[in-house]
């Protein structure tokens, strides 16, 4: 879903409950929005694979240049890109 829906879904009614029992209107929609929020990108970041960078890929035995992989104590290429 997305987060309109979300906060439409689940937010307004927890925020409608909380004011009816005497809570203040403007503190409990920032605290249930950020909840909501909260939620929905760690939910957005499950099953995504963390970014890779260079760095984590390639070992620090090997380097790039001019498109190869190389290695860097003998010099000769392992692979292209």
């Amino acid at each position: 879903m997305g987060l309109i829906l979300d906060i439409i879904n689940n937010v307004v009614p927890r925020v409608q409950d909380r004011v009816d029992k005497g809570e203040g209107l403007k503190d409990v929609l920032r605290e249930e929005l950020e909840k909501e929020i909260a939620q929905s990108l760690t939910d957005q970041d499950k099953g995504k694979e963390p970014n890779k960078t260079i760095n984590d890929i390639l070992t620090d035995k090997v380097g790039i240049d001019n498109g190869d992989i190389y290695d860097i104590e003998t010099g000769e290429t392992v692979r292209e890109l």
